[in-house]
């Protein structure tokens, strides 16, 4: 609240009051006003909503100031880009889902094991930071500053992308079995020994991708997590 003398200040010229008249208003001394707008002294919250009331302002207003407006655009617009790929990212399982279940059934479970390791956890990535930007422009919620926010901000990067890259290898070669499980399929001829495809991936990477697959299929909605925190912890830009 150390912007808060400031912001008030700000407000009470904004609505051309004297500090005599804003006193009046909330039947306290000229002094108290003055002592909160030079910073020797801060209203309790009770007081606070009477002089957001009184400011015809809010509260949070008050205490963080009036957004900048390039920020609230450049905000507005990320919101806008990051509904558009949930979009994209929802209608793309609303048809693949049904697709890879019935494919399931003839014994080519590639599409629906590269839904459940790739599709599904972007997916939820983008809906929890989607949500929580929609609520951060709303002013419902605002990032979180603390010592441990850059930490914490690194660490949910880190858990994505050593997640994709772990995984990458993997999914190529899913993706390559398919293709070649698709030909087998169309042409059985091509394959006189039966369809057989060995994944090309060092045995300890394996191992681990396996140890990822078993606890993230089907729980893919953990991946909600990290994006949530990603943005609560996001460091903000300072201005000077």
């Amino acid at each position: 609240m150390s912007q808060l003398f400031e912001n008030m200040k700000a407000a009470r010229l904004k609505r051309k009051f004297t500090q005599e008249e804003m006193a009046a208003k909330l039947s306290v001394t000229e002094q108290a006003v003055s002592d909160w707008e030079s910073g020797e002294s801060q209203p309790d919250i009770d007081m606070l909503i009477r002089i957001a009331d009184t400011l015809d302002s809010d509260i949070t207003t008050l205490i963080y100031g009036l957004p900048d407006p390039e920020v609230r655009k450049k905000e507005k617009t990320h919101l806008i880009i990051a509904v558009g790929i949930l979009l994209i990212l929802s209608i793309s399982l609303y048809f693949l889902t049904p697709l890879a279940a019935k494919m399931k059934l003839y014994f080519i479970p590639e599409p629906t094991v590269l839904m459940q390791i790739c599709l599904l956890p972007l997916f939820w990535l983008v809906l929890g930071w989607t949500i929580m930007q929609g609520m951060g422009v709303l002013g419902v919620v605002k990032r979180v500053k603390s010592k441990f926010s850059k930490t914490i901000y690194i660490a949910c990067l880190s858990i994505v992308l050593i997640y994709a890259v772990l995984m990458l290898p993997y999914t190529i070669e899913t993706i390559n079995c398919f293709i070649q499980s698709l030909k087998y399929q169309q042409n059985p001829a091509l394959f006189p020994d039966g369809f057989h495809y060995s994944y090309n991936i060092p045995l300890f990477l394996q191992k681990i991708e396996l140890k990822l697959i078993t606890f993230c299929y089907n729980r893919s909605v953990i991946f909600i997590i990290p994006s949530i925190f990603f943005w609560l912890s996001k460091p903000t830009k300072q201005k000077s």
